[in-house]
């Protein structure tokens, strides 16, 4: 990750007009294989739309409250299930068209996957956001408000992490205090 970060710092950001940012979002960044957008990103979608779909049975028919954007590699639009995972997103953005070059060239991998991650920071069109990882998964679909309600009343940066395989054994409240890093 050092490395990466290292990297960055060599890449000036482009002289384009400041990002235009409104209202409140979670925002997503994937790069890498296909293998990894099948394994990750995939499961993180369709358990996101079970979420959408759970509960209020006719919710998924209303306007979102919460905006979602997915920054992605554009190579990922050629994935098999790609289609599954756009679908799901309110706006995508291939890293390629709007990063500097110097960022959009390197070649590890890694240090890839990890310009993305900092691209879809600086990108973001949401006054405040929740970035979540595709390993991460709500535990509820309201989790990323609660997270941006706490957000806004501290006036601080937040990062929701939650480890997913302890979920279930934290109920009530406990699971907030434990799972939800900020």
């Amino acid at each position: 990750a050092q490395r990466a970060y290292d990297a960055l710092q060599h890449a000036p950001l482009p002289s384009t007009p400041p990002v235009r940012r409104s209202g409140e979002g979670v925002v997503y960044a994937v790069g890498g294989s296909e293998e990894f957008f099948d394994q990750e990103v995939v499961p993180c979608v369709r358990h996101l739309t079970r979420l959408e779909n759970s509960g209020e049975s006719w919710r998924h028919l209303t306007k979102r409250t919460l905006r979602f954007m997915l920054f992605h590699e554009r190579r990922q639009t050629e994935f098999k299930k790609w289609d599954l995972v756009q679908n799901f997103f309110d706006a995508t953005e291939a890293f390629e068209d709007e990063a500097p070059a110097s960022m959009t060239r390197v070649s590890d991998p890694r240090i890839r996957v990890k310009s993305v991650k900092a691209w879809a920071f600086y990108r973001a069109p949401f006054e405040r956001f929740v970035y979540l990882d595709f390993d991460s998964r709500p535990c509820s679909w309201h989790a990323p408000s609660e997270v941006l309600a706490k957000l806004a009343q501290s006036g601080k940066d937040a990062l929701l992490h939650n480890q997913w395989p302890a979920q279930a054994a934290l109920t009530g409240s406990a699971h907030f205090r434990c799972e939800h890093h900020s």
